[in-house]
């Protein structure tokens, strides 16, 4: 398979979104606790309401002050190796709010700020998609839609996904990469979704 172009899913692959959700609100992040392994509705896990939980996005200063996630700058580092960093997107879908958006544009010109030019802000990420793309993402729904365009997609395993039980996702999708089985991991995790 011939990829051209990678792009990265930020919140959830790049940023703790949910480990900044849980500082702001100054609670255990939910998914130390296997009981809420594939549970993707944070605000159900924690047994709040939606605006309880998600309040805390509508500053730009909450987007900015977000940290990378354990193996986010290895995603970057397995892309970069794969397809060089000219070829390498940012991509992020924003909440509602207008603060998401320029926090999270402020965000990678504090923390990356050599991708500043390749972030892409929006929630149809299929448009992006053709042959030779390839999206990670730990959203089922981006990566379905993102497959559906034409595109090749990984789910990214996080602990709210389907392919929670996976614990080297790096692991995972180098092996997905470098052995060029995005096909068959992609069938893969259409399979372990339908045995949920």
């Amino acid at each position: 398979m011939n990829i051209e172009r990678i792009w990265v899913d930020m919140d959830g692959v790049v940023v703790d979104l949910i480990g900044g959700l849980c500082k702001s609100h100054g609670i255990p992040n939910p998914y130390l606790a296997p009981k809420n392994y594939g549970k993707n509705t944070v605000h159900e896990v924690l047994k709040s309401s939606h605006d309880a939980i998600w309040n805390v996005t509508e500053s730009t200063d909450f987007w900015r002050k977000l940290e990378f996630t354990d193996d986010g700058a290895e995603f970057l580092a397995l892309a970069e190796a794969h397809v060089g960093f000219e070829n390498v997107g940012l991509m992020s879908s924003p909440r509602a709010h207008p603060a998401s958006a320029t926090g999270k544009i402020w965000w990678t010109r504090d923390n990356l700020r050599e991708y500043e030019t390749s972030l892409v802000i929006g929630d149809k990420k299929d448009k992006a998609a053709y042959y030779g793309s390839l999206l990670l993402d730990d959203s089922y729904y981006q990566v379905s839609n993102f497959i559906k365009a034409g595109g090749k997609a990984l789910l990214v395993p996080r602990p709210w996904n389907r392919l929670y039980w996976i614990r080297n996702p790096i692991d995972w999708v180098t092996h997905a990469i470098e052995k060029d089985k995005i096909e068959e991991v992609m069938e893969l995790t259409e399979r372990f979704g339908e045995l949920k």
